[in-house]
C-alpha cells in the first residue's frame, strides 16, 4: 500500500501489512507512536496499556517511510496474559 505523507494529521491503523508513504513536503514532523495493549488472561485480567513515544523528525520531500502498525495482544483461556503483538513504528529509508 502506498500513500503520501503531508503536513497535518496522518493516522495509520492496523492493516496487517507494511504501509509505504512518500513525503510530499520537506519539514519537521511531529511523529508519535502508540504501543498496542496486551492481551487479557483467562482470569479476566486485562492486558497492560501500550506505551507512547514521539518526537520531531526532519523529513525531505521524496523520502519514503515504511509504517508498521501491530495489533493488540491475544486473549488466552489459561491464566497467563500474552504480550502485545506490536506497536506503531516509522523508519526513514
Amino acid at each position: 500500500m502506498s500513500n503520501s505523507l503531508t503536513p497535518g494529521n496522518n493516522l495509520y491503523t492496523y492493516t496487517g501489512t507494511i504501509v509505504t508513504v512518500t513525503v510530499t513536503t520537506s519539514g519537521v514532523y511531529d511523529v508519535v507512536a502508540y504501543g498496542a495493549q496486551g492481551g487479557a488472561d483467562g482470569a479476566g485480567t486485562s492486558g497492560g496499556k501500550g506505551a507512547e513515544i514521539g518526537g520531531d523528525v526532519t523529513l525531505t520531500a521524496g523520502e519514503t517511510l515504511e509504517i508498521v502498525v501491530g495489533g493488540a495482544g491475544a486473549t488466552v483461556s489459561r491464566v497467563a496474559a500474552t504480550g502485545a503483538e506490536g506497536a506503531a513504528a516509522a523508519a526513514a529509508s
